[in-house]
């Protein structure tokens, strides 16, 4: 018996769902690939930043701005930052290297927030006084939205002069200090000169201010001018 019209409709119905089974497995298939390996570029862009950023990865928030499937896979990812000496910090733009893929060069837009320790100051400190424990108070926060330089160790304040007035609660940078000198200038100074097998101190008046490790001028009393460093309160060291 032949088959009837009724027949022919239903094997050709059911060869149709096979092929679209078929065609739908082929696009999920491919979309979890290229899900994959979008994952794998952003990850690998993720741990590039996490390699060059002095702040730790668990105080890193790394976003990327642009979703790396939009350009297709990328097998083999060799994250850059272009130009010279970025910051890893803020929004920046990351070049990825796809050897074999296209495009073979492509760029990122990403957001690096950093959450970190950082100090402000308890007190209004005025130009000239010395930055002691009690004016300093840590606090933690994303100090990427702050000004460079903020200070994250209490080492980078501590007995340093105060450079500029700084307001209270103000967020504290490198730049806001200075070592204290150790001379001023028209001081009168021990100068001690030192050589193999010798040493002989004068005493002299200083033609410079200057830190501890820092150079200066003498007029020794004997008036000669000589250069030395300063080694402590009032002491210039000649010849080392």
């Amino acid at each position: 018996m032949k088959p009837g019209k009724s027949g022919r409709i239903t094997a050709r119905a059911t060869a149709a769902r096979g092929l679209a089974g078929l065609f739908l497995w082929c696009l999920t298939g491919a979309a979890a690939a290229n899900s994959s390996l979008s994952t794998t570029l952003e990850d690998s862009i993720v741990s590039f930043l996490e390699a060059h950023s002095d702040a730790a990865p668990e105080q890193l928030h790394i976003a990327i701005a642009e979703s790396a499937a939009r350009m297709g896979p990328c097998r083999a990812p060799e994250p850059f930052l272009p130009g010279r000496s970025q910051r890893v910090a803020g929004r920046l733009t990351v070049g990825v290297r796809c050897p074999g893929d296209a495009p073979s060069l492509r760029y990122y837009q990403a957001d690096v927030a950093v959450e970190a320790p950082y100090y402000v100051a308890t007190r209004t400190i005025d130009p000239g006084e010395t930055i002691r424990p009690a004016d300093l108070r840590q606090v933690t926060g994303e100090i990427t939205r702050l000004a460079g330089n903020v200070a994250t160790r209490a080492d980078e304040l501590v007995g340093r002069v105060a450079v500029r007035r700084i307001a209270a609660d103000l967020p504290l940078r490198v730049s806001m200090v200075a070592e204290p000198r150790v001379i001023e200038r028209g001081a009168h100074v021990r100068v001690i000169s030192r050589g193999n097998g010798f040493s002989i101190t004068t005493e002299g008046k200083a033609l410079d201010s200057a830190t501890r490790g820092g150079r200066l001028r003498v007029s020794t009393d004997g008036g000669a001018v000589v250069r030395g460093m300063a080694e402590a309160a009032n002491t210039v060291v000649v010849g080392r």
